[in-house]
This record gives structure tokens, sequence and C-alpha cells, in this order.
């Protein structure tokens, strides 16, 4: 599937899961809407629990717009 991607956005937020795992069904959301890249900037702590949360939230069927996102740790 070919998908016309313009846009990007960021996101950061507080280095708190409660904070975090809403930005992923939010990026979801939106990438579904319209196809956008996105860069979450993320506690190190809570990389491998935000990669399994997109992971959960995209189907094997979207895995061309779960490519869109990419993240950025920070250090804590």
């Amino acid at each position: 599937m070919s998908t016309d991607v313009k846009g990007h956005i960021v996101t950061v937020s507080l280095p708190v899961w409660g904070h975090t795992k809403p930005l992923c069904a939010l990026l979801a959301r939106l990438i579904r809407i319209r196809p956008i890249h996105a860069t979450m900037f993320i506690g190190d702590m809570f990389h491998p629990q935000v990669v399994a949360e997109i992971d959960r939230l995209f189907s094997e069927d979207e895995g061309h717009l779960k490519k869109l996102i990419r993240y950025s740790c920070y250090l804590l």
C-alpha cells in the first residue's frame, strides 16, 4: 500500500507511564486519520513499554503506519 505522508508531529511527556501511554494511543489515532511522521521523546526506561504498546495498538495490516513512529530516548 502506498501512503502519501505529509507532516510531522513531535511529542514529549513527563517521564511517567501514565502520561506516556495515552500519547501512544493518541499517535495511533492521528496516524490512522492522516498518515504523518511522528517522533516520541520518551524516558529510556519506558522504551520497551512504548514499543509493546504501539505494537498492541496497530494490527499486522497496519505495519506501514506503525513504521511512521520514531522513538528518541532521553536518560533519566
